[in-house]
């Protein structure tokens, strides 16, 4: 389910997705790449159960993303029209966190009508996490 994150630079629409991922599967790249976005953007689609309900997620992203199927995982993306960007993975298994720096920063100002400065996107970033990330 998309939540809007409140800050106090506005509402950031994300997603936060518990669950075992079934499988991992690379997509062709858009063809047309709306103006303004990052060069070699990457696709790949997820598709990640929990509770009995499978969800999938197509995802765009810069950085590879290095997901295993049949790993537990917690992932949070930030939603776009268009887009869903990974913005930040953990995997319980090997207690690794993952934290997509250029991601955040594209979407967080892709979101806003003036640019963020490096202060402002740490704040609204855990501004973020602190709403979004179960207890």
């Amino acid at each position: 389910m998309i939540r809007l994150a409140q800050t106090a630079h506005g509402d950031f629409p994300v997603r936060v997705v518990v669950g075992r991922v079934l499988s991992v599967v690379e997509q062709p790249t858009p063809a047309a790449a709306p103006a303004g976005a990052p060069p070699d953007l990457a696709c790949t689609r997820l598709l990640i159960e929990h509770d009995d309900r499978v969800r999938e997620l197509s995802l765009v992203h810069l950085q590879p993303l290095d997901i295993l199927p049949h790993r537990n995982l917690t992932i949070v993306t930030g939603c776009e029209v268009e887009r869903e960007w990974p913005l930040y993975i953990y995997s319980p298994n090997d207690k690794n966190h993952r934290r997509f720096d250029e991601h955040i920063g594209w979407f967080l100002g892709s979101q806003g009508a003036q640019p963020l400065s490096e202060a402002d996107q740490r704040l609204i970033w855990s501004a973020i996490l602190l709403q979004v990330l179960p207890g």
